[in-house]
């Protein structure tokens, strides 16, 4: 997400007292009024008004916490620095007038007294920590008095460098002003119909999609066609960063919004073709494409008939858009270029993939002479910032990278000559671009997509398929641990019996092989395997004593509202509007039984119509904690991890958006890749912040996982107990 920092006026000094409650139409009952504002990089114009003297303070803004830090100066002596600089502007920058007198207008305007720059969110929270954090503000502090001296060392004759670069460079160092931003407080989640009605700016238009990373609309006026006439981007307070009048029809934001988090906004132009060139079955493909930063500021001038994507932080990839219709113009091989001067980095690139470790990946097609209309494709790799790991001439394909291992899977062809029927080998690759496996495996196992990094078994063990089918076990440094002499039709690990083995299977006799290489069990029937997993599933998931399915009518039967609304409100952590959401949506599950009629209830309680298998001796309302957990999921106050999903684990904080959890930081490949560990880690890094990991009933192989406040946390057992429920905490 676009980082900002916010100028205000305050009527006070900030401490660790304050208790700022927004009230935008009357900024003088709360004693704060918004100035100015700008995303990922603090402006020179903000460090100059804030001077030599400028103090670091506790902030508290946004509801955030009190530990959040400011710069904070007078505001007289901030309107005197400015003063000073509009004099030299004037005489050295005229063309910059009408710029600085829009400035001028908010500024002199300013209520009160202080001058604070809200500066904690500049900085994504890695660098919040109690060391990188005042070296931060110290930084911050030393610019504003450096541009301080270049203010009094300049003078009509001369400007000091650093206030030459400020001028030179305004449009990128002065911000954006209007008292209009301190709504980012509370616009943000007001519908848009709501907010035009307040904001004169969104007046006469209609929303199409909204950004959730920068936070903003894309909007056109009412009545307009999508991908025909002209978009824009502005922001719930009013601040444009595509206008209207760009004529730009589509924004590419690519997956998860990356485009957006990396700062960048990349647009497209639909061209309408000419009338006598197409048809419409087929209409020619016209686009053209531009891009600018996430404050509105141009980055590229526009690039007709050019396709776009922006595949990493620095980093674009181009394609001529020359086909007469838009399957053909995709085939087209584009260019990788480097953002933001567009500096070429590749050629003949025919395609891209995202990844979530951090590369590029990206084909280019050879041709191939023994099949001239099937070109082989080869896949490379690139870092965000543009520099090429592996060339596209290697490998047919590379899969993402291990998160902590930093290993991945590639394929090569076979050569003509192998003896081994296999069309693809496949081997290791470290981050370095070195072969620790080389390709001449038959397989990687366990086998996955081709969009998954290898799976690391134990703390470091890989398994490779040799062309003749013996499993060998390798470290991940490709060390050969056992070159195993078995040649198994499956392979497949069962957890719930033994971890740290893997069981080799003929079809009919198992063995049973630890990731040593030694035999723990041998010539085991493939039945009686099958009958122990499913033994110890059920003893895993408590599925032994009698059960019976319980349907919706049975719940609302027993009307447990008084007990869902004492869930919701534990869970939701005492958000009351967030409780009440979360209990109107478990209610909305038992809706069908709740409005059905007697005699079809009757007929409703089997296993069909069931929404949850209980014990026999349970209530039915014991069902609310199996159903509150798709509830909770949908307020990002609950995560499912899958049994072996370590990475899910290690991003814990992006499903449990809680404050309390955004510093846990917990690698699998310090804990043998333990899924267990990990929530044992995550409920210790909890409980000194007053809050307990709860892990909800489950009836599969997965971690539903919670949390409630350690007040609540008796009351919360108490409830589960007299639902026959035993709650892990």
């Amino acid at each position: 997400m676009p980082r900002p920092c916010i100028l205000f006026s305050a009527r006070q000094f900030p401490s660790v007292n304050d208790a700022f409650d927004y009230a935008p139409e009357a900024p003088e009952s709360v004693g704060l009024s918004g100035l100015a504002e700008w995303f990922d990089h603090i402006p020179d114009l903000f460090l100059l008004l804030l001077g030599e003297q400028s103090a670091a303070a506790p902030w508290r803004a946004y509801a955030d916490p009190c530990d959040n830090q400011c710069l904070v100066t007078p505001m007289p002596e901030a309107r005197a620095r400015w003063r000073a600089l509009t004099a030299l502007a004037h005489h050295h920058h005229p063309e910059l007038a009408a710029s600085l007198a829009q400035v001028q207008a908010v500024l002199e305007k300013a209520p009160f007294a202080w001058l604070v720059l809200d500066i904690w969110d500049s900085q994504p929270p890695a660098k919040q920590g109690k060391k990188a954090w005042p070296r931060f503000v110290k930084g911050l502090q030393a610019r504003a008095a450096t541009l301080t001296d270049a203010l009094h060392a300049s003078s009509p004759q001369h400007l000091a460098p650093e206030l030459a670069h400020l001028l030179a460079h305004w449009s990128r160092e002065c911000g954006w002003w209007s008292p209009a931003v301190a709504a980012r407080a509370w616009l943000l989640d007001d519908p848009f119909e709501e907010v035009a009605a307040r904001v004169p700016t969104l007046a006469g238009l209609q929303a199409l999609r909204w950004l959730d990373a920068i936070p903003a609309w894309v909007v056109q006026r009412q009545g307009a066609r999508e991908f025909a006439d002209p978009i824009g981007i502005v922001t719930p307070y009013g601040r444009w960063l595509l206008p209207l009048h760009e004529g730009m029809t589509r924004v590419e934001t690519g997956p998860d919004e990356c485009s957006l988090h990396w700062g960048w906004l990349a647009c497209q132009q639909d061209v309408p073709p000419p009338p006598a060139t197409s048809t419409p079955e087929y209409p020619p493909l016209r686009l053209n494409a531009r891009v600018w930063d996430v404050n509105g500021l141009p980055v590229t001038p526009l690039l007709p008939d050019t396709l776009l994507d922006i595949c990493a932080p620095h980093v674009l990839y181009t394609q001529p858009c020359t086909g007469s219709a838009a399957d053909e113009a995709a085939l087209n091989p584009g260019q990788l270029r480097r953002l933001p001067d567009l500096s070429p980095l590749l050629e003949n690139i025919s395609n891209v993939n995202y990844s979530d470790d951090g590369l590029v990946h990206f084909q280019r097609r050879v041709p191939n002479p023994a099949q001239p209309d099937n070109p082989h494709t080869f896949e490379g790799l690139m870092d965000d910032g543009g520099q090429v790991l592996v060339s596209a001439d290697r490998y047919r394909s590379i899969s993402p990278f291990h998160k902590t291992k930093r290993i991945a899977t590639v394929c090569k062809q076979a050569p003509p000559t192998s003896e081994s029927d296999e069309s693809c080998l496949f081997g290791i690759l470290d981050i370095r671009g070195q072969e620790v496996l080389p390709c001449q495996y038959r397989a990687i196992h366990p086998l996955r997509p081709a969009d998954k990094p290898p799976k690391v078994l134990g703390k470091d063990r890989l398994l490779a398929q040799a062309q003749d089918g013996c499993i060998h076990i390798f470290t991940i440094t490709g060390q050969l641990v056992c070159a195993t002499p078995y040649v198994p039709t499956q392979l497949f690990f069962a957890e719930p019996l033994i971890d740290g083995a893997m069981y080799l299977t003929d079809d009919q006799w198992v063995y049973q092989v630890s990731l040593d290489g030694d035999v723990l069990a041998r010539d085991m029937p493939l039945d009686q395997l099958n009958q122990e997993i499913r033994q110890a599933r059920r003893q895993q998931f408590g599925l032994d004593a009698p059960h019976r399915h319980v349907t919706a009518a049975d719940v609302v039967a027993e009307a447990p509202w008084n007990t869902l609304a004492e869930l919701s409100a534990i869970f939701c952590l005492g958000d009351a509007h967030r409780a009440a959401r979360v209990a109107q949506h478990v209610r909305q599950q038992l809706e069908p039984a709740g409005g059905s009629s007697g005699e079809e209830d009757e007929n409703e309680n089997d296993e069909a119509a069931a929404i949850a298998c209980l014990r026999a001796d349970q209530p039915a309302a014991a069902a609310l904690l199996h159903l509150m957990r798709w509830a909770l999921l949908e307020e990002d106050l609950a995560a499912i991890i899958d049994w072996k999903d370590t990475d899910a684990l290690e991003n814990l904080a992006a499903s449990l958006t809680i404050p309390e959890l955004q510093g846990f930081d917990w690698l699998a490949s310090d804990n043998s890749g333990s899924v267990s560990d990990g929530i044992a880690a995550a409920r210790a890094y909890l409980r000194p912040r007053g809050l307990c990991l709860v892990q909800l009933p489950t009836q599969g192989d997965c971690h539903d996982l919670a949390v409630a406040r350690a007040d609540d946390l008796p009351r919360l057992l108490h409830i589960a107990q007299s639902l026959g429920e035993t709650l892990q905490t």
